[in-house]
Parts: C-alpha cells; sequence; structure tokens
C-alpha cells in the first residue's frame, strides 16, 4: 500500500490568538504559519491560509482537560471552519505542547508539535 500525501493545516487553538502551521502527510515534513488573531478578524485569517494552501483537512489542538471556556471558545472554532469551509477537523491531544517553548513564536511552534505529534502516532 503506497502513502498519500495530503496538505494539513494544524491549529494551536487561543483565546486570543492562534498559532498555525502547514504540513504534508508523506514526510511529514512542517512549517510555521502566521499568528491568527482570534478576534473579528478570525474567519478571514482562516480563510486567507485555506485559500493558499487547499488543506485536505485541519488539525486543532485540544487540551485533554480543557476549561469550560475554552473548550466552548475552540469547539466554536471548529464549527466555524467545518461550516464554513466544508473541512474535515480532527481534533489531537496537545497536552505539553506549550511547555518549554521560547516565547518567539511560541503559537506557531506550538502548531508544528501538535502536528508532529500527530504525524508520529497516524504516520510514523
Amino acid at each position: 500500500m503506497s502513502k498519500k500525501a495530503e496538505v494539513v493545516i494544524c491549529f494551536d487553538y487561543g483565546t486570543k490568538k492562534i498559532g498555525a502551521c502547514i504540513g504534508e502527510t508523506y514526510t511529514g515534513a512542517c512549517s510555521p504559519l502566521k499568528v491568527i488573531k482570534n478576534d473579528s478578524t478570525l474567519v478571514e485569517g482562516i480563510k486567507n491560509l485555506v485559500e493558499e494552501w487547499n488543506p485536505n483537512f485541519i488539525l486543532v489542538g485540544m487540551p485533554s482537560k480543557p476549561s469550560t471556556e475554552f473548550e466552548k471558545g475552540v469547539s466554536n472554532f471548529i464549527e466555524t471552519i467545518k461550516i464554513t469551509f466544508e473541512l474535515k477537523v480532527l481534533t489531537v491531544n496537545e497536552d505539553f505542547t506549550s511547555a518549554g517553548i521560547q516565547a518567539n513564536n511560541k503559537d506557531a511552534r506550538s502548531a508544528i508539535l501538535i502536528f508532529e505529534d500527530w504525524f508520529n502516532l497516524n504516520h510514523g
């Protein structure tokens, strides 16, 4: 069976900003993307990434024990992607992805770690 290369945008959801990276499933390579503000420009920011990269699906990091407020926000974020862009969204455990990351570009780096964890579990 041959592997299929798919394009994935991975998001590290936050209540103020959302880190993102672009990855592909054949080699597991990924690169950081710009951080998106979680405000009135959110849908436009996602739209720009979706139009530029044309992903096959989306990954969203989800902590194993989110607060009620965070869970509501990330659930709304996921539903917005599903409905607005008609893309499949998978969640992946993001526990510990932000620990130990330098403050510079932390959100995008967290998205990379989320993608790498998912890739290693599913394709590694």
